[in-house]
């Protein structure tokens, strides 16, 4: 009977020790599922970004690239609407006209404090346009939830779009009046 006993015990244990193990391998086998998970997440977002980055690049005109803008984020992104406030503009670019969601005090709030801001009740995130530490607007999103730091890639690179389109259009506008002086004097 003692053999019995401790033969019993001794299999108790393994079957604790196996039960343990098993829960361990459970978690980190999640824990693993997780990360691989984030990290696709996280390449689709940077695949985005990327192409959203070459969108910007086909636009040379200001105005157009601001009307622009907010269905190029609706598109790239998968996001249910944009909306850009640029300061000095009147107007808050929508992606839609109809659609209201975004709110033209937060877009201003974002733009004036420079940070991002995520409504995640609501569905709804803003991020300024930054150049450095100078703000240049903020950009507002809903329905869909992209990560702190995708909203502020996107942010940063609205911006630069904005500051690009802008040194091109001037540089456009010296060359003609540069050819413009010429064929003046030509003339005279």
């Amino acid at each position: 009977m003692g053999s019995l006993h401790r033969h019993c015990r001794r299999g108790g244990r393994n079957l604790v020790a196996f039960l343990v193990t098993a829960l361990i391998a459970s978690q980190l086998s999640e824990k693993a599922r997780r990360q691989a998970l984030a990290a696709t997440q996280r390449r689709k977002e940077i695949e985005r970004l990327y192409g959203f980055s070459q969108q910007l690049l086909t636009t040379e005109n200001l105005p157009e690239l601001l009307n622009v803008l907010p269905r190029f984020v609706v598109e790239g992104f998968g996001v249910g609407a944009a909306a850009l406030f640029v300061p000095g503009r009147q107007d808050i670019y929508r992606s839609d006209p109809n659609t209201k969601e975004i709110d033209a005090d937060r877009l201003r709030s974002v733009a004036a404090r420079g940070e991002p801001s995520i409504d995640a009740d609501h569905g709804i995130s803003f991020a300024p346009l930054r150049l450095g530490m100078k703000s240049a607007g903020a950009i507002g999103i809903s329905g869909a939830a992209l990560s702190r730091e995708t909203l502020e890639a996107l942010g940063t690179l609205i911006a630069i779009a904005i500051e690009r389109t802008g040194a091109v259009e001037k540089l456009s506008k010296a060359e003609a009046s540069r050819e413009s002086e010429k064929l003046r004097s030509a003339i005279l």
